[in-house]
């Protein structure tokens, strides 16, 4: 039997609307919408909301993630940014995508024998079929358009 076989199932959940930043960048883009935001954060609840956003994008750029996908939030998660903020980051080339959120169900669960190297073909065979990424620390994928910039 081959091993991957029968190795996960992808359970279909929703498609949301998130802004993607362009693939290519470097961490001087980070410092850029630091500069070009900031001026839309206006009490501690919004700066706390965006540095959280900034270490988010210093973690994908640093390539501290799972998956091959863009960088990408969903747009509710940036409301904190209001109108004015959020058209920033489109003067910026950041792009409205689709994303489609899956499950992914594999045979064995978190902290069960075996379960990283599961994960870790899982994630091989996933590199091979789509372009996506990890929710960080769970079993959520986000999946993207196979033409993102």
């Amino acid at each position: 039997m081959d091993a991957k076989e029968n190795l996960f199932e992808l359970q279909f959940l929703r498609e949301e609307q998130h802004l993607a930043l362009p693939t290519l960048t470097s961490l001087v883009l980070v410092r850029e919408i630091h500069d070009v935001l900031y001026q839309y954060l206006v009490d501690e609840e919004k700066e706390r909301l965006f540095d959280a956003f900034l270490d988010m994008l210093k973690r994908h750029v640093s390539r501290q993630r799972e998956g091959n996908g863009p960088f990408s939030v969903r747009i509710e998660e940036l409301n904190f940014l209001e109108a004015e903020g959020l058209r920033e980051l489109k003067y910026m080339n950041w792009i409205e995508v689709p994303v489609y959120v899956f499950q992914v169900k594999s045979r064995r669960a978190p902290g069960e024998a075996g379960y990283e190297e599961e994960r870790e073909r899982v994630a091989r065979v996933l590199d091979d079929l789509l372009v996506y990424n990890w929710a960080p620390g769970t079993d959520i994928i986000y999946t993207y358009p196979q033409q993102v910039p």
